[in-house]
């Protein structure tokens, strides 16, 4: 099977004036990264789309019903600094792909009107390596033989 979680460019850069948005779109990027591993003992393949501002009558409607003028500017600035507006069927196109390339689990895809389709990149974990950052200090705490 494959699971394709929907998260957003919030997940992974807080996004100016939705604290809420951001932690949870934050928390989806999260949980899927942390299902990487055990998804694939389960059969399952775990992958994530973020996309940027996607062209939407919610997106559009919400921000014209926002009486946050600064947040409004910051938007439609952060909107034309990306490139535009994505469409619908650009980011269906990144999601079909994480559905149909069987090589890709736990991978995070970034959607921008720029670079395209394009992922995330992160130092790889392996069993061996998962927990080498955590133990560190723990070791330095612990006392000397």
């Amino acid at each position: 099977g494959v699971v394709v979680n929907v998260s957003s460019l919030s997940g992974l850069v807080p996004t100016f004036g939705a604290r809420v948005y951001t932690a949870s779109k934050f928390g989806v990027v999260g949980f899927t990264r942390g299902l990487k591993m055990s998804s694939i003992l389960e059969g399952v393949r775990v992958n994530c789309i973020c996309p940027g501002f996607v062209d939407t009558p919610l997106t559009r409607g919400g921000l014209e019903l926002s009486p946050n003028l600064e947040m409004k500017k910051a938007v439609l600035d952060a909107v034309n600094k990306m490139g535009g507006w994505l469409s619908t069927e650009f980011v269906a196109e990144g999601i079909l792909k994480l559905i149909t390339d069987t090589s890709l689990q736990g991978e995070i895809m970034r959607v921008t009107p720029r670079k395209g389709h394009h992922f995330q990149q992160y130092e790889e974990r392996t069993p061996e390596n998962a927990f080498e950052d955590f133990l560190l200090p723990i070791n330095d705490l612990l006392p000397k033989k």
